[in-house]
């Protein structure tokens, strides 16, 4: 999983996603629904600035994502996708503040 993370992070500052975040950790239990794709481990999640950007950069790298873009009526977006190492990751852009 580090190589891929890595791979991952060294493709995002490439293309200028310099805000990758660390500070929050969201866990769903083997009770939840709507996350069944979990279904390889911890999912990691990097912060952007614009999903859908992300979303068709990483898509142009090859990347294959397991949805439609989510969006939620405060504006947080992310989309989740399997790494070439079999993973699910996510990338996400946080609610609006207001």
């Amino acid at each position: 999983m580090a190589e891929v993370l890595d791979w991952l992070v060294e493709r995002a500052r490439a293309e200028g996603y310099h805000s990758l975040s660390t500070h929050t950790v969201e866990v769903f239990g083997p009770g939840d629904t709507g996350h069944e794709h979990f279904d390889a481990g911890p999912v990691a999640g990097f912060l952007v600035d614009d999903v859908r950007e992300a979303r068709a950069d990483l898509e142009a790298a090859g990347i294959s994502f397991l949805s439609p873009v989510q969006e939620s009526d405060d504006g947080a977006a992310w989309s989740h996708f399997r790494g070439p190492d079999g993973n699910v990751y996510e990338v996400t852009t946080p609610a609006e503040q207001g």
